[in-house]
């Protein structure tokens, strides 16, 4: 009988398991377009799919051809994720952008005039694609 009771003592007493740390969502991965909400209108996409890599580089592309390329940095740990496309060569626009991404899918918020957007909702001045994972 003291044996359970001393049982009981250490399972009530000890500390409870802590849930596995949640894994950051990464934004390296392909990405199909959905859609696509210029200024607050709805668009028409003239990209279908978005490649992010691991080396900070990454592609437009549109029916199987690279519309465009470049290099970009993220920050995933603020509040509200920044990505930041860099110019691909002298004279082009550097794009400010705010993202989420919710399980496989990806809301991307561009900023027009080098303006970060401080919303991921399509507004004035801003850019919102949605888009989901590439699974493979």
């Amino acid at each position: 009988m003291n044996t359970t009771l001393m049982l009981t003592v250490f399972v009530v007493g000890a500390p409870a398991l802590k849930d596995a740390p949640k894994k950051e969502s990464s934004i390296v991965g392909e990405w199909a377009v959905q859609s696509i909400s210029v200024g607050g209108t709805a668009g028409q996409p003239h990209a279908d799919r978005w490649e992010f890599k691991a080396d900070g580089t990454f592609a437009i592309y549109s029916s199987g051809k690279t519309l465009e390329s470049s290099r970009y940095v993220s920050d995933a740990k603020v509040t509200l994720p920044t990505l930041d496309i860099l110019p691909a060569a002298a004279g082009s626009t550097e794009h400010l952008c705010n993202f989420r991404i919710d399980g496989d899918t990806l809301t991307l918020s561009v900023g027009h005039d080098k303006v970060r957007p401080g919303r991921l909702e399509p507004g004035e001045r801003t850019t919102v694609w949605l888009m989901t994972r590439i699974k493979k």
